[in-house]
C-alpha cells in the first residue's frame, strides 16, 4: 500500500490543528453541534492532542503491520472527536480502498478528512464515508467502541471477512515513588482535563507509590 495517503492524511491533520486555517475554522464550528466540549476543550483537542506528525519509519511501520485487503472498512465511535484521523490512516494502511462509516453522534473529523483527502489527491485517494458498511468475504474491518458493540458487528460479518475490533479502554496513572508530586499532578489534571475524560486513555485512577503521606 502508498504512503501517499498517510502523509496527505497528517498533512491535512496540520491543517485542522490550526485554528486560523480554513479547515481549522470549519472543523471547530462543526463540533460544537456534536460533541459537549466546550469551544475551549474543542481548541485543546484539535490544537494539541490532534496527531499531525509521524516520520516514515513509523508509517513504514503500520503498514508494514497492516495485513492488506482490496477493501478496508472503518467504523467509527463519538466518544473523541480526534479519533477518526488514526483509523482513517490505519484504514488506507489496510485497504486500496477505504469505506468509512463515522459514528452520526460526531462524523465531523470523518467527513473533513475525506473530503479534504478527495480534493487533494483526486480518485487516488480512493476513500468514502458511507452510510452503512458493506463488507465481502476477504474485506478487512476495523471497527470501533464498547466490547458489546464490536461483538454484535463481528457475529455480522460474512465469513472470509476478517475483523479487528478496537474495544473498550481503561486508563490508570502510575505515579512512581521517586516523581515530583506537582508535576505528577499537573500531569495527571491534563490527561483528565482533554475530551472531559471521555477518552479511554484518560485517566480514572491514579496508583501513587511512596505511602499514604503522598
Amino acid at each position: 500500500m502508498t504512503l501517499e495517503r498517510a502523509r496527505a492524511l497528517l498533512a491535512i491533520a496540520r491543517d485542522v490543528s490550526d485554528p486560523a486555517h480554513p479547515l481549522g475554522v470549519r472543523t471547530r464550528a462543526e463540533l460544537r453541534s456534536f460533541v459537549r466540549l466546550s469551544p475551549e476543550g474543542i481548541d485543546l483537542a484539535l490544537g494539541e492532542y490532534l496527531e499531525t506528525s509521524a516520520t516514515e519509519e513509523q508509517l513504514t511501520a503500520i503498514f508494514d503491520a497492516a495485513a492488506p485487503a482490496a477493501h478496508a472498512h472503518v467504523l467509527l465511535s463519538a466518544n473523541v472527536c480526534t479519533a477518526a484521523l488514526r483509523a482513517i490512516l490505519l484504514g488506507c494502511a489496510a485497504g486500496e480502498r477505504v469505506s468509512v462509516r463515522p459514528s452520526r453522534r460526531d462524523p465531523v473529523l470523518a467527513q473533513v478528512l475525506v473530503e479534504e483527502l478527495s480534493r487533494r489527491l483526486g480518485p487516488a485517494a480512493n476513500v468514502r464515508v458511507v452510510r452503512d458498511l458493506s463488507p465481502a468475504p476477504g474485506d478487512v474491518v476495523h471497527a470501533y467502541g464498547s466490547d458489546g458493540a464490536l461483538a454484535e458487528v463481528e457475529r455480522a460479518l460474512p465469513a472470509g471477512a476478517r475483523f479487528h475490533g478496537h474495544g473498550t479502554g481503561f486508563g490508570v496513572a502510575a505515579i512512581a515513588e521517586e516523581a515530583d508530586l506537582r508535576a505528577a499532578t499537573e500531569a495527571l489534571a491534563e490527561d483528565v482535563v482533554v475530551f472531559d475524560q471521555a477518552g479511554c486513555l484518560s485517566s480514572r485512577i491514579a496508583v501513587v507509590a511512596g505511602g499514604s503521606d503522598r
